[in-house]
């Protein structure tokens, strides 16, 4: 594993992650793990390393490498398959993608060590997808089947149910086939402390300035780069003693 890991950074040479083989890697991944299947340290560089190329083609080879491994053993490698529908989530912004990863860890994670959030990230996607009933409906059955034994997590998911409910009863006061009615939009804090108080500090401790401050600011600061640019030109080495 280590080899393979400083595969791409040789004497003299770097090679980018976007520039490696990501089918090879990927074959070398396998083989690790297939020689050692308890360890979790390609399972960790796929997800943490490789699948965060700036390449949504490499990191999806990388993801898919991890959902396929996890298979083999759910109950240890539950930690890399919720990283990847994380990365699939925010980095992708492949919400179908998302929302299969977190099915799988949720029919196949069985264990006790995994936090109940590894279970429950299904109705949070579909709430995200806009799929608000159904994820009403499954985080409404998590709460009442007694699952949920920690005090901040059963008060974190009836929050959440009733913010869901919320924009249920919003969508379903709107008319049907209109959009939702303008709202006005609040006056920025800086506007209205500054409307009842002078230019400075305000009570949030936010510093207010005018376009005439910001002005004379950018002045003086070009002052200060023109005095250390003269500065630099003016000042030379001390000529050294000649050399019979």
């Amino acid at each position: 594993m280590l080899h393979l890991q400083a595969f791409d950074y040789r004497k003299g040479t770097q090679v980018p992650y976007r520039n490696l083989d990501y089918d090879a890697l990927a074959a070398w991944l396998e083989l690790i793990l297939a020689l050692d299947p308890a360890g979790q340290y390609p399972l960790m560089a796929a997800a943490r390393t490789y699948a965060e190329v700036p390449d949504p083609a490499r990191s999806r080879k990388m993801l898919e490498l991890v959902h396929r491994e996890y298979l083999a053993d759910p109950d240890r490698r539950w930690p890399w398959l919720a990283h990847a529908a994380v990365l699939a989530k925010h980095r992708l912004k492949d919400m179908a993608l998302a929302l299969r990863y977190a099915e799988t860890l949720e029919r196949h994670t069985t264990t006790e060590d995994a936090p109940l959030w590894v279970r429950q990230m299904v109705p949070f996607i579909l709430a995200d997808m806009g799929e608000l009933e159904q994820a009403r409906i499954m985080i409404g059955g998590l709460i009442a089947s007694g699952q949920v034994r920690d005090a901040r997590d059963a008060e974190m998911l009836e929050r959440r149910l009733r913010m869901i409910e919320e924009r249920l009863a919003a969508e379903a006061a709107g008319a049907p086939g209109q959009p939702p009615p303008l709202r006005a939009h609040p006056r920025p804090l800086a506007l209205e402390q500054r409307s009842r108080r002078s230019p400075g500090t305000l009570q949030s401790g936010i510093e207010v300035c005018t376009l005439s401050q910001l002005r004379r600011f950018w002045r003086e600061s070009d002052k200060i780069s023109r005095k250390r640019r003269d500065f630099r030109h003016e000042w030379r080495f001390p000529a050294g003693p000649d050399v019979a």
